[in-house]
């Protein structure tokens, strides 16, 4: 039995393959996957072959893969939009709400005080970096040139 296993960092899931001949088919019906939640996880290959103390399992694959958001079958309510795009969102809203004492912002669970207005703008620089490192890499996978410039100086030789 050819199987996969994808686990992430909230949630894991299972998909097993169907054998004809030397040929594997992995079928993932929309109905099945249309809970799953996006993200990055590793991703498990393996074969296994007996039951009970006679399982032999042998890993044919590992890498790493992205679950993308199932728009089509979203709920009007969800937020599709990345962990770094959703938290830049509310750290610029406490930005600008800022009216001296500290704020306390929640971002996927985790709650923290903000003290100082400094406090804000160093983690919204931060998560400004990784959504233009997001945006960028959007761009690359459409085809279009990275945004990213490199820069080059030339100096006298070092001997």
């Amino acid at each position: 039995m050819l199987k996969y296993r994808l686990a992430g960092l909230i949630s894991q899931y299972t998909v097993s393959a169907a054998g004809s001949g030397t040929a594997w088919t992995v079928t993932i019906s929309s109905a099945v996957s249309k809970d799953w939640v996006a993200g990055s996880y590793t991703l498990i290959g393996y074969v296994e072959k007996g039951t009970g103390e006679n399982l032999e399992r042998h890993e044919i694959f590992s890498g790493t893969i992205t679950l993308l958001p199932n728009i089509p079958d979203a709920s009007a309510a969800s937020d599709l939009r990345t962990h770094g795009r959703r938290a830049l969102a509310l750290i610029e809203a406490a930005i600008e709400k800022w009216i001296g004492r500290p704020i306390e912002l929640t971002i996927d669970g985790k709650s923290r005080v903000y003290q100082k207005l400094e406090e804000l703008y160093a983690v919204r620089g931060r998560y400004a970096a990784e959504v233009k490192s997001e945006e960028n890499a959007e761009r690359v996978a459409n085809g279009l040139k990275s945004s990213k410039s490199l820069k080059v100086s030339f100096g006298p030789p070092r001997w």
